[in-house]
């Protein structure tokens, strides 16, 4: 298995699990009215089947675990992040890259002396 790691291209489909911020009262029976956001697992299927699509690695680290952090290439507001190894309810374990993305920054104020 290679780990991923920043840049990498892949992409998800029904059935992975992954963690995201998400309003309460999609994932707590007791919280029928809060909107307010918390960080947590949910199954790309029903509810959530608009979050397979491809995402690039922005982020990957663990000691305890090789945790991915992506964004969507078609929306990066969104976000999701999984592990790869260790004990956790969000892992995704065998996923290979698609491609490699490269980030660019664009200086778009006065030009430096």
């Amino acid at each position: 298995m290679r780990l991923l790691q920043e840049g990498d291209v892949i992409e998800l489909t029904e059935g992975h699990t992954v963690y995201m911020m998400v309003p309460q009262c999609l994932v707590y029976a007791n919280k029928p009215d809060s909107w307010a956001l918390v960080h947590h697992e949910v199954s790309i299927s029903g509810t959530f089947s608009f979050l397979a699509r491809r995402y690039i690695v922005y982020k990957a680290y663990g000691d305890d675990g090789h945790h991915v952090h992506c964004e969507a290439i078609d929306y990066p507001a969104l976000r999701i992040d999984f592990y790869q190894s260790g004990s956790y309810t969000a892992m995704i374990k065998d996923i290979a890259p698609i491609g490699n993305a490269v980030r660019q920054w664009q200086w778009s104020g006065d030009t430096p002396k």
